[in-house]
């Protein structure tokens, strides 16, 4: 399962007909305006943001399903190489999100046990 959260205004301008489509994602993203894709221009930016595939399940899981959805869900490994593919690898690389060096150095610590203590001012 897959969830995407948005304001019901948004998300009827993003999904007119009321069903979720990669594409709308995508054209909202190459546009980076809500206005752009027939939503109030008083929004701002689209900004669509993804855990990273390289460290998180879900973010693996949006970037099957994206692709599977470029392929007609028959995804093979010479898939990946495509143009198509490779573009759309490209836009959602600037919407991965890349936590704060800290937080990760936090994380990765307590995961391995790595006894330590921060003290904020």
């Amino acid at each position: 399962m897959l969830v995407a959260i948005s304001w019901p205004e948004r998300g009827k301008a993003l999904f007119p007909d009321g069903q979720f489509r990669w594409e709308r994602v995508e054209q909202a993203m190459q546009a980076s305006s809500w206005g752009a894709i027939g939503g109030s221009p008083s929004w701002g930016s689209f900004d669509f943001l993804t855990t990273d595939p390289t460290r998180s399940n879900s973010g693996q899981l949006t970037l099957t399903l994206w692709i599977q959805s470029k392929v007609n869900g028959n995804l093979n490994t010479s898939d990946l190489s495509s143009p198509t593919i490779k573009d759309l690898s490209s836009l959602i690389k600037r919407s991965v999100y890349q936590p704060p060096v800290l937080q990760m150095y936090c994380c990765k610590n307590l995961l391995l046990g790595v006894p330590m203590m921060l003290i904020w001012p």
